[in-house]
């Protein structure tokens, strides 16, 4: 990660698909001026066409919900997000543009790293876990 910020979310959540709805956005804010970036100096180096500098950012998204909801449609809402607010959903207009190099996906709650210091975990998922994260 290029980077790491541990930050509180500015409004309570009613669920935990609102909670990483409004987290995924948070985490991406970051990346957008880095796009900007190597765009600026790709033009400014005035690079050949066969060697141009991009940037790509890849979220990953555990909640199912979350991520389907950051790619729906602008506009368009579920009927359980449909008052959620409107300052989360500039998102959208990012992940639908690919050449934008900023993207969405999911991932397992087996593979995510940070799983023990979200949620108590069995054993055997905290050793796999910190396998994962650690290495031993």
């Amino acid at each position: 990660p290029a980077i790491w910020m541990p930050k509180l979310q500015p409004a309570i959540a009613a669920s935990a698909m609102e909670a990483e709805y409004a987290a995924l956005p948070m985490a991406l804010r970051s990346a957008i001026p880095f796009t900007d970036l190597t765009h600026a100096a790709t033009e400014g180096l005035a690079c050949l066409s066969e060697r141009i500098l991009t940037f790509r950012a890849t979220a990953h998204e555990g909640n199912q919900g979350a991520l389907k909801l950051a790619t729906l449609e602008e506009g368009r809402a579920t009927p359980r997000s449909k008052f959620y607010a409107l300052r989360l959903r500039w998102l959208r207009s990012w992940l639908r543009r690919p050449s934008k190099g900023i993207e969405a996906g999911f991932i397992g709650t087996a593979l995510q790293k940070a799983g023990m210091l979200a949620k108590p975990l069995s054993p055997s998922h905290f050793e796999a876990n910190r396998r994962l994260s650690m290495g031993w």
